[in-house]
């Protein structure tokens, strides 16, 4: 194994890494410039966590709102009548089960599928550091933005 310094830098900073849960500052989230090491620091971050943790679950009822929009606006036609002394076929009266291909809508569907996705694995991440700072910050955050957005875009 070639131990140049940048393979050393790169271990020591592998061994710092706590596997366990922790209430310690020091620990690298998301990039290596950004480890709070101070009690400020750490409070800031976790504030930090718990805004986007609220920006997920907001994000979440906005999704939701746009998907029952869109679902409002598709009509769903039924197939036509049959002509008289033709036998009915085994889709006679059935609906369509799913929505037409909309490019609008379905660029717009694909976008929020890809911001929530980033949102989530950014939370994701700061979990994955066994800090239960962040790790409690998260989890309250999601808790208050469910219990602010989490009645938008669902039917009473």
């Amino acid at each position: 194994m070639d131990m140049n310094p940048s393979t050393m830098s790169n271990m020591t900073e592998m061994m710092m890494m706590k596997p366990y849960l922790h209430f310690t500052p020091g620990d690298i989230l998301y990039f290596s410039t950004l480890a709070p090491s101070s009690t400020g620091a750490m409070v800031g971050t976790c504030l930090v966590l718990f805004m986007i943790a609220i920006l997920e679950r907001l994000f979440a009822a906005y999704a939701r709102s746009l998907a029952a929009k869109w679902k409002g606006n598709v009509r769903i036609s039924e197939d036509p009548p049959c002509c008289e002394g033709e036998p009915l076929s085994a889709n006679a009266g059935s609906r369509r089960t799913t929505a037409p291909f909309i490019p609008r809508v379905e660029f717009q569907r694909a976008a929020c599928r890809v911001v929530a996705a980033t949102i989530s694995y950014t939370l994701m991440l700061a979990v994955m550091t066994f800090n239960l700072g962040f790790i409690l910050s998260v989890i309250v955050g999601l808790g208050v933005g469910e219990l602010a957005f989490g009645r938008f875009g669902v039917r009473a």
